[in-house]
This record gives structure tokens, sequence and C-alpha cells, in this order.
């Protein structure tokens, strides 16, 4: 975790959501470059918040937020937000983002409300 070397997997999303996506693969991986960026940004994410990743995408409500990235988002106390992204060829499917969502419910609700309208300008972009 500390120093990681490569790709490894960290969920697999939907098919259907892997389409929206246009990526051809369901796994998605988490490069050792995402990682570097995650412990500039959110050091405070520990290996126990990674494996929570299939969680998140199994349990919460995705939204598309560009043609080639979902926001998967774990409404709850302790939920998180995770954002996994197709490259431009479709070939690679990446995990790109991390967070826990604000725990006092005021806070919590302006962030996925942040993010619902960032989805809502996508879709009227299209």
């Amino acid at each position: 975790f500390t120093a990681p070397n490569g790709d490894f997997p960290v969920a697999v999303i939907p098919r259907v959501d892997a389409d929206k996506i246009g990526a051809k693969k369901t796994v998605a991986m988490f490069s050792a470059a995402s990682h570097e960026k995650q412990l500039a940004n959110h050091s405070k994410l520990t290996v126990a918040d990674y494996a929570q990743v299939q969680d998140v995408v199994d349990q919460g409500i995705y939204y598309q937020d560009s043609a080639a990235s979902l926001i998967y988002v774990l409404d709850a106390a302790d939920g998180m937000t995770s954002v996994v992204k197709a490259t431009a060829s479709g070939d690679g499917l990446f995990l790109v983002s991390l967070r826990h969502l604000p725990t006092d419910a005021t806070s919590r609700a302006k962030e996925i409300e942040r993010i619902k309208r960032k989805a809502q300008r996508y879709d009227q972009t299209k």
C-alpha cells in the first residue's frame, strides 16, 4: 500500500455501467499514479477504505458526470464516493478517486447535491 508497483484490481462494475462509459472491461484497476495522487490529496485513506470500493459500487448510486466516468456514491454516515473512468480506447477502466463523504448530514447532503448537479450538467450537454 505504501509503495505500489503497477495496477491492481479494486472493483467490478456492472456491465451496463461499463457500457455507459465505453469501457470494454468491468474490472476497475487502481494505478500507482492514481495512488500517488490520492496519497497527496486524501492522505488519511487506509487500505481498509480501498477495500470498500466494491461496496460503494454495489450498494451506492452512480452518477455519470462525463462520457467516460461514473461517480458512485454510498450515502451513509460513513459513506464514500468512488470515481471510475474508462480510457479513451475503452481498453482500460480505472478507479481515479476515492473519498469519504462528510460525516454530518448537512454537509453530506450538500456534497451529494453537488455531484447530482455535475451529472445533470453532463446530461444536458449530451
